[in-house]
């Protein structure tokens, strides 16, 4: 068996170390990247973008709590968290609207999606909100109730119970 001995110059070792490291950078880049991609919150069923500037995107939400009050809290949670994330990346839509909807049952007692109430959002409001200084309670003051069924009214009765002074215009809005 011959042995091959490959031997390099000083020259091929540094554009081999360059080489390599500008590889590695890359590597860097691709995990940094791919790492920082936005996922929706579970709670999120569907969605759908603007078709075009100016137009409405538009998310239903499904939920997920033990209770009325729970639930509503963690959808306000989740309607922050993809609020921000549309200002943060300058998205063109004119309005957000949020479609609510829970488990439960049709007129025949099989299971089915209740609808509970739209919840819209400008996008002008939404630029103007100081983030650091508004919860998700407070966030679902700014939402304007489209429209809302007799779950969506009991929904929101459950909730402002126990959350009316954090959420005093929707409260108001939706009792």
């Amino acid at each position: 068996m011959t042995r091959v001995h490959l031997t390099m110059t000083r020259v091929q070792r540094r554009y081999l170390a360059f080489f390599s490291g500008v590889i590695g950078v890359l590597l860097i880049l691709f995990v940094v990247v791919s790492t920082s991609s936005y996922s929706l919150p579970s709670s999120v069923i569907e969605h759908e973008d603007a078709k075009v500037d100016g137009g409405t995107a538009r998310y239903r939400l499904k939920l997920l709590g033990v209770t009325n009050s729970i639930a509503l809290f963690d959808i306000s949670s989740d309607i922050e968290h993809i609020a921000k994330h549309e200002v943060k990346n300058n998205n063109n839509e004119g309005t957000i609207l949020f479609t609510i909807v829970g488990d439960g049952q049709d007129i025949y007692g099989n299971s089915s999606q209740v609808y509970a109430f739209d919840l819209q959002y400008t996008m002008d409001d939404l630029k103007k909100i100081n983030w650091d200084n508004v919860d998700c309670m407070q966030l679902l003051n700014l939402g304007i109730i489209v429209n809302k069924s007799p779950a969506g009214t009991k929904l929101i009765s459950d909730y402002c119970e126990e959350n009316r002074v954090s959420s005093e215009v929707f409260c108001a809005e939706g009792s």
